[in-house]
């Protein structure tokens, strides 16, 4: 919005200081009558005395002739046969022809008999007071003054755009709208700039598509002024002819991008899928398995993020494509993916910690899921060994070695008929990094090897809570394994100490500070708020009540200045709304009465007034 220096009261007096004859000159109306030789008769006065006249029937034929005059003024033919409320639903609909003010006659005033002439000064009468606004308005920007007003004082952007090419000198005028803010600039007849903004998302156009998307601009602040700087201009055009190009570019959809000044159109963006190339990717290095069961801390996403391309195409990641066939031509053996495997833990396996979810993620690196083959093997014995050799003196290593030892050593007891005597577990030569690929599962897959990697990836994801220091060295192999079997009656076995090791000490655990709680208002700032609704309130009431005696002496556009002030002020007050809205009912304007008292019932929900008056205007 522009600050402006000056403010004229296009109030101050109820005279509009036009005679009877004047007032059809320049003229822009829009005649409703039913019967067309009345019509034709009554238009051919009015175009005597300068009107512009748009013959109209009550079906509705005509309107678009209408629309594109901006009428100022509706003449409706209220013959005791004929129903308007349709008509007045379609007019309300265009925003055109929605500023227009409804005058009311019936032909046997104007011809009392059949020889007598028409008495057009009877319409006359009745326009005088309904165009006393629009003539100030007309003065005003003759001389040059700028104004504020609304834009239902107006009537329609187009009868704005028409007031400021006919004003004196280069006149600018501002909607502010709820969409947004539009700007046109008007000189000698010309229609020279025009510029839309929107409040939202959305880019500002100017020229033709900013005119139109103005044009059908409902409701708003206007605020004229006269421009004397310097401006770029992006239309130069007639009146008339800007106003039907920029309303015929909407309609035909030539050069204009015409959207919802609140929604602007995305196209939809979307990435091609990446395809894995044929070169062998790299494999993770150790830093790279140990910062991956560290990730836990962060999130299975983050970590997921962080693994390499290849574990990803192991996985069957989504956007990624593995081909087998570029793998078969380099002498690489086909990768089996691990099925049943997840980044997340299962909910019906509350028993794993977090360890135990980053054991689940190293099998999905690895991409083998069947304990029976020989890398589960080799990785068992070396996680058993692993966990032997942890600290006898923490409780944890030392009663997960005893579990361990005598659950490998009853397996291998109802394994093999002669009992195998005891060795001591020493931690197996783990084959080299080139040979730990997945291989195709074996037919065999019984309970107790499926028990038997249950049992390891158990103890080693207790070992690794323990020491963290064993992520960077082995790879934890594990399947999705039913509930475990009932413990069986231990057999005597021989366990070796291991040797004695220093305790680990854990770091301590980061605590996030806690944010500050938002502090309850104060009570002095509770009862200055009930202050200011106060006074806002005896405010509103008061111009409330000056907008009565106003109407009291006839003076309605004093009155309904008053009402907007007053809803402006206090707008939880209902008291503005629903006088507004009797105001306009009395003028016709049943569509903007219907808003006004739509505000009050909202307000007011259980006010029987308002709600018999909303009833009123639906009949």
């Amino acid at each position: 919005m522009v600050l402006f220096d000056s403010w004229v009261r296009l109030t101050e007096s109820t005279d509009s200081g036009l005679g009877r004859g004047a007032v059809f000159e320049g003229l822009r109306c829009v005649l409703v009558s039913g019967c067309p030789g009345h019509a034709d008769e009554l238009a051919q006065e009015l175009r005597a005395r300068g009107s512009l006249v748009v013959v109209c029937g009550r079906e509705g034929d005509g309107l678009t002739r209408a629309t594109a005059l901006d009428p100022q003024v509706v003449l409706l033919d209220e013959t005791p046969d004929g129903s308007s409320q349709d008509l007045w639903e379609r007019l309300g609909r265009e925003p055109a022809l929605r500023g227009a003010r409804p005058v009311r006659f019936r032909w046997a005033q104007l011809r009392r008999t059949a020889s007598a002439p028409l008495d057009v000064e009877a319409i006359a009468l009745r326009i005088a007071p309904v165009m006393q606004t629009h003539h100030a308005f007309w003065r005003s920007a003759a001389a040059g003054h700028g104004f504020e007003a609304a834009l239902d004082r107006i009537g329609s952007v187009g009868s704005l755009v028409r007031l400021l090419a006919s004003g004196a000198g280069t006149l600018r005028g501002v909607i502010a709208s709820v969409a947004g803010d539009a700007e046109i600039v008007a000189v000698d007849g010309l229609v020279v700039a025009a510029r839309w903004t929107p409040h939202g998302e959305g880019a500002s156009l100017e020229g033709l598509a900013a005119l139109a998307i103005a044009l059908d601009v409902e409701h708003g602040i206007v605020a004229v002024d006269r421009l004397e700087r310097p401006f770029e201009a992006n239309v130069v055009l007639p009146v008339d002819e800007a106003i039907a190009r920029a309303r015929s570019a909407v309609g035909d959809g030539i050069d204009l991008a015409r959207t919802s000044p609140l929604i602007e159109p995305r196209g939809a963006r979307s990435e091609p899928p990446r395809r894995a190339s044929s070169r062998p990717p790299p494999r993770p290095s150790r830093e790279q398995l140990a910062e991956l069961l560290r990730g836990q801390a962060r999130g299975d996403e983050a970590t997921r993020e962080e693994l390499p391309h290849d574990a990803l195409r192991r996985q069957g990641a989504p956007g990624v494509e593995h081909d087998e066939a570029d793998d078969a031509a380099e002498g690489r053996k086909p990768r089996r993916v691990a099925s049943g495997t997840r980044l997340r833990a299962s909910r019906d396996e509350p028993w794993l910690g977090v360890e135990a979810q980053a054991t689940r993620r190293m099998l999905v690196l690895v991409g083998d899921d069947d304990p029976t083959t020989p890398i589960a093997s080799s990785a068992r014995q070396a996680l058993a060994a692993r966990t032997v050799d942890e600290d006898a003196t923490t409780p944890i290593a030392s009663a997960m070695r005893d579990a361990l030892t005598a659950r490998i050593a009853e397996e291998d007891t109802l394994a093999a008929p002669p009992a195998a005597p005891v060795e001591e577990a020493t931690t197996p030569d783990v084959p080299p990094e080139s040979e730990l690929l997945p291989e195709p599962p074996r037919p065999r897959d019984d309970a107790r090897t499926r028990r038997r990697s249950a049992l390891a990836i158990g103890i080693t994801c207790v070992g690794a809570l323990a020491t963290p220091v064993i992520v960077a060295t082995g790879i934890a192999l594990a399947t999705r394994t039913s509930a475990p079997p009932p413990p069986a009656a231990p057999a005597p076995t021989a366990v070796v100490a291991p040797p004695e090791r220093a305790p680990v000490v854990s770091p301590p655990r980061r605590v996030e500070p806690r944010r500050p709680a938002i502090a309850a208002p104060a009570p002095e700032q509770e009862v200055a708020l009930d202050q200011d609704l106060t006074e806002r309130r005896r405010r509103s009431d008061a111009l409330v009540a000056a907008a009565r005696r106003h109407l009291d002496d006839g003076d309605r556009d004093g009155a309904e200045s008053r009402l907007l002030e007053a809803h402006r002020i206090a707008p939880f007050n209902p008291h503005p709304s629903a006088a507004l809205a009797r105001i306009y009912a009395d003028e016709g304007r049943i569509d903007l009465a219907r808003r006004w008292i739509d505000r009050a019932i909202d307000l007011r929900p259980r006010r029987t007034q308002y709600r018999a008056f909303r009833r009123a205007l639906d009949r």
